[in-house]
């Protein structure tokens, strides 16, 4: 019995998988388990999208989150309309969805162009460091793709298309948030509403985990007894104001 039913009337022909998370792969392969572990990245990453959202309320990062759900809805239009079907291989755990283009790759390459592009233009990093996130963007997305065509979810073009459209669509967005969006951030933070729900425009700072880590320590250093000055609340952010 199964919540009360016979298990005989689960027949297999009514079952039907959670597609967000529903990835299979060869039996014994690991390479194959490894590549389903990375088809699972846009949930992990859209979880970690949520997780910034709530505990920093910047409205930088709120915008990107908002790109990459319109990027989603781009995707699905393009499916509907060009309606290209995905490898016969494993068409019955597919459900009649399309594949092209790939969903995957375009979801990972708006978030990797986003990344490029804003260690290079906005992070006040060191050289090497935004190098390395730049690369490791790319390389994670592409693996990403690549996993889909491994496990036969999608052909080698739906992926390229993919990409591309990705990433053209985070670069539009990147120029939309600094042209369009940015200007106004400061005006939409100072609402009865934002400032209700604690949310920040933090464009200004080019480097908030370090202005973070430094406003505060110094409370911190006082509450302790120490002699070292307080370094302010967000100083970054309050010196680049003063000067814009």
């Amino acid at each position: 019995m199964l919540f009360g039913l016979p298990a005989t009337e689960l027949v297999e022909d009514d079952l039907e998988p959670f597609k967000f998370t529903h990835v299979v792969y060869q039996k014994g392969d690991l390479l194959g388990k490894l590549m389903a572990l990375l088809s699972l990245a846009p949930i992990f990453i859209m979880v970690s999208y949520a997780t910034l959202v709530a505990s920093r309320r910047d409205l930088r990062t709120i915008s990107l989150v908002v790109g990459q759900l319109l990027n989603e809805l781009l995707n699905t239009a393009l499916k509907h309309w060009i309606k290209q079907p995905r490898p016969v291989a494993l068409v019955r755990f597919h459900l009649g969805s399309y594949g092209m283009p790939s969903d995957h790759a375009q979801f990972m390459f708006f978030a990797a162009a986003y990344v490029l592009l804003f260690a290079s233009l906005r992070w006040g990093q060191p050289l090497y460091a935004r190098a390395g996130w730049c690369l490791a963007a790319v390389c994670f997305a592409a693996a990403v793709a690549l996993s889909r065509v491994y496990l036969m979810y999608h052909t080698p073009e739906q992926i390229l298309v993919g990409a591309l459209v990705g990433s053209v669509a985070g670069v539009a967005w990147f120029a939309v948030t600094e042209a369009l969006l940015q200007p106004s951030f400061r005006a939409v933070a100072e609402t009865p509403l934002a400032r209700w729900l604690l949310v920040r425009d933090c464009s200004d700072c080019r480097d908030v985990l370090t202005a973070e880590f430094e406003a505060t320590r110094g409370p911190s250093d006082r509450s302790l007894g120490g002699r070292l000055p307080a370094r302010g609340h967000l100083g970054s952010v309050a010196n680049a104001r003063k000067s814009a």
